[in-house]
């Protein structure tokens, strides 16, 4: 099976809930998806979601039929897909030769830093996030959420949280460092959000394409000062990156 992809690849900003919901009409129209069930399994695969969102200029078919090319990453690089049924299969080879993606999405937000700690949660978690703390300087992945320590007690940090397909590189700042080893957390309701210590919210909630697991790791950047911030506990500021990839 052969199958031609004639469209220059470009980013289609329509959200993405909406092209999962029609893509998953379109392929249970053809048979290849029996119910509601399997549409939420073939969703959970570990695959890339770049292809949904490109061919910008493609018509409503062809752009469902592009959401299937979504990759598992272990196909990144070098490696075989594992089975994953041959729409998928067929697929894995189309985007294996077209090339390989990388970041999918990402969001950033202020955060406001007390006692040294903030943390990415489950919207839906059980209220445990702060039941475990890291090192100083560290994080620590548990139950549904990433727990950071930051050197300075009180700030307003300022954290960027990147989706990719596949382990990313460092992020291309000079001056950042990694906080630890990656390790492995999963977020069951599929939403996922910045909080304070006192849990209160520091930024929007974040659909994900599945709950995981993920593997996460963390970099810190140099300290910064903010002139314009009145509050002399706010002047100083860190720089976060909190990398997720299936």
């Amino acid at each position: 099976m052969e199958i031609e992809v004639p469209l220059a690849a470009r980013w289609n900003a329509e959200p993405l809930p909406g092209l999962r919901q029609r893509h998953v009409a379109w392929l249970r129209g053809f048979g290849l998806l029996a119910d509601d069930d399997d549409g939420r399994r073939y969703l959970r695969h570990s695959m890339a979601e770049l292809s949904l969102k490109s061919f910008v200029e493609a018509t409503s078919v062809r752009l469902d039929v592009a959401y299937a090319a979504r990759v598992p990453v272990e196909r990144w690089p070098g490696s075989r897909c594992r089975s994953a049924g041959p729409l998928l299969e067929c697929w894995c080879g189309v985007w294996w030769r077209e090339g390989e993606v990388g970041l999918l999405e990402s969001f950033s937000a202020v955060v406001r830093v007390e006692r040294h700690l903030f943390a990415l949660v489950d919207t839906d978690g059980e209220g445990v996030t702060f039941s475990r703390f890291p090192e100083a300087a560290a994080f620590l992945a548990h139950e549904g959420c990433v727990v950071l320590a930051s050197d300075l007690e009180d700030q307003r940090a300022r954290v960027r949280v990147e989706v990719w397909n596949s382990l990313p590189d460092a992020p291309s700042e000079e001056d950042f460092t990694s906080l630890g080893e990656q390790s492995s957390v999963s977020f069951e309701s599929e939403r996922i959000q910045l909080v304070s210590l006192m849990g209160e919210p520091q930024s929007q909630e974040h659909e994900l394409a599945g709950p995981g697991p993920y593997q996460v790791r963390v970099w810190v950047g140099g300290q910064q000062e903010d002139l314009a911030e009145e509050l002399d506990t706010y002047r100083f500021f860190e720089r976060f990156v909190i990398q997720l990839w299936a």
